[in-house]
Order: C-alpha cells, then structure tokens, then sequence
C-alpha cells in the first residue's frame, strides 16, 4: 500500500510538470513563448496555505485526508481514505503499517483513555464489584465536588477495595473517543448510568454497551528493540467491555468489537 501510494505521487507531479511544459502561447509572430510565472513572498505564501487545508472545526487541526475509495451499499456510503495526524511525534514511537503519522480510515474505531482504573473492573473474589460500573451513582448528589464528600469518597474507596483486593473504585468514568463515517467526539457513562455524548456536530447518536466476563486474553511472545524477550502468556479478565454499538440519526448501526480480533489491549511494562 505504502510503495503503490507514493508511486501515484511520483506519476502525479511527474504528469503535471510535463503539462507545465506543453502550455506554450504563440506569439503574432509566429515565435513561441512561456507564460511568466509570478510567484507569491514567503510571508503570503505561508499564509495562503491555512486556506489550502480544511481545518477539524472540533478539534482545531487541519484535516490531511487523501480519499482512496469509497464502499457503496444501496444509499449507504462508506469512505476509504488515508489521514494524517498533526498532534506530534512522540520520541520512540513505533510507526503504524501506513507509516509514521499516517492512518489507514476503514470503517470505525473507538479507543479508550483509562481515568485511573478500568469502570467494569470485577474482582475475581466473590463480591468483588469495586468497578465505577457498580458505585457510578455514588456520584448523584449536589455536594458531589466539596472536600467533606471527597474525604468521605476516600473513605468509602478503601472499603470497596481493601488491601489486597488489587482493584480500586476510582470515581472518575473513562473517557471514550469514536470515529466512524465522518462522525467523531466522545463519550462517557454519567452518574446516572447514562451516556454522555461530546462532539462539534451536535449529533443525536444512541450508544449502547455489549459486557462480558471470563475473557481470555492471549499475548504473544514480544522482543524489544533492546532485545529483552517477554515469553508469550494468557491470562483471564473477570468482566470488560466487548463492544459498542453507535446508533446514528438516520438508524444506522455501527458495531464496534464483539469479537476477539476486532479488539486491542495494552498494558504497562513490568517495573
């Protein structure tokens, strides 16, 4: 993909440079001539290049999109394109298979960001429910910000998950973020059981949770860069998060998992 795509670059600028050269303009005299080229000062220059880029009104970053196809079904159309993300290279990072920076836009994603513990946490011990899934309405209530119900909150931390338990009932929901057929933003589960929908479009979308438990995850045998080999393994998650399912206006249903090779783990390095 990586090779064909910078092949129809080269073919591009390669067909357009010998276009340039075959706009000749005949003189009265029958001599021929170049057009004159007037070229912009660097300060205009860089500027009119803000105007040459559309901008994501939602998260202020020009949208670098190269369209590749587009999947039809009856109505229902679904782009295939390449983007490129502008937040910065981070040091160590490992390129993706469309290279650095670039991702590959096929269908949808939804990544999780982690507020301190995973929300449908299930303790292996009989009675282990210290997830925010189990204690989010903990929350409902006026004083939910004031130091005395924060003290209180910390108290009451410490019996859901005492010593020893290896969980923690963190009161914070995990933050969700979605992009699927143009549509993007965010979510998150309230203290009332409900999701919370963030995005610029002020788009009416309906989500929906697929849990389950005793699920096993197989890592595979990993060596990094410094040669240190982690020997493949698996292990067995009481409950998490299987899938979503994100209705849009019009009732079409994008479903996100529910299946073992439509889903992605990380983790932290041993110490």
């Amino acid at each position: 993909m990586k090779l064909s795509f910078f092949y129809i670059l080269f073919c591009f600028w390669a067909s357009s440079a010998m276009v340039v050269n075959a706009q000749v303009i005949p003189s009265s005299g029958g001599t021929s001539v170049l057009p004159k080229v007037y070229t912009n000062s660097p300060e205009a220059a860089s500027l009119g290049s803000y105007t040459e880029q559309k901008i994501n009104m939602f998260t202020g970053q020009p949208d670098i999109n190269i369209g590749l196809y587009t999947l039809s079904v009856g109505d229902y159309k679904m782009p295939i394109s390449l983007t490129y993300n502008l937040a910065g290279v981070k040091p160590d990072e490992h390129p993706g298979m469309m290279g650095l920076g670039w991702s590959l836009v096929a269908g949808g994603v939804i990544t999780r960001n982690v507020k301190g513990g995973a929300d449908e946490y299930l303790s292996s011990s009989s009675g282990g429910t210290y997830s925010y899934y189990d204690h989010y309405s903990t929350l409902d209530r006026s004083d939910w910000s004031s130091s005395a119900f924060l003290q209180e909150l910390t108290s009451k931390m410490r019996t859901y998950a005492p010593v020893g338990s290896g969980a923690l009932a963190y009161p914070a929901p995990d933050e969700f973020n979605f992009s699927v057929n143009g549509m993007s933003g965010s979510f998150y589960k309230n203290h009332k059981g409900l999701w919370v929908l963030a995005s610029g479009n002020n788009m009416n979308l309906k989500i929906s949770d697929i849990l389950t438990e005793d699920y096993t995850i197989n890592m595979n045998e990993f060596i990094s860069p410094s040669g240190e080999r982690t020997l493949a393994k698996s292990f067995t998650i009481k409950r998490i998060i299987y899938g979503f399912t994100i209705t849009d206006e019009n009732g079409m249903k994008y479903i996100f998992g529910s299946q073992p090779n439509s889903i992605d783990f990380s983790a932290q390095a041993d110490p």
